[in-house]
C-alpha cells in the first residue's frame, strides 16, 4: 500500500520493507532447493525493489519523519 502513496518518503519506506521480506524469500528459496522458477523470481523481485528504493531515496534521513510544512496565507513580511 505504501508504494502507491504519492509522497516519496512513504514509497521509500514501503520499498525498504519489501526488500526485507524479499531477502528472506530469496534466502528461503535458495536454501530449501525450490524449483528453478521460484529461485529466480524472488531475486528478480528483490532487484526491482532495490531499484525502486534507490529512485525514491529521501534527500536526508530526517525527511522520513519530517512533516510537510504548508506555506502560510500571510506573507512573511508586511509593508
Amino acid at each position: 500500500m505504501l508504494l502507491v502513496v504519492p509522497r516519496r518518503p512513504f514509497k521509500f519506506i514501503g520499498a525498504a520493507a519489501l526488500i526485507l521480506v524479499l531477502t528472506a524469500a530469496t534466502t528461503t528459496h535458495i536454501v530449501a532447493g525450490s524449483e528453478l522458477h521460484e529461485r529466480v523470481a524472488a531475486p528478480v523481485n528483490l532487484v526491482i525493489m532495490l531499484v525502486f528504493a534507490l529512485l525514491n531515496w529521501p534527500a536526508g534521513w530526517r525527511d522520513l519523519l519530517r512533516r510537510e510544512r504548508r506555506p502560510s496565507a500571510t506573507p512573511a513580511y508586511v509593508r
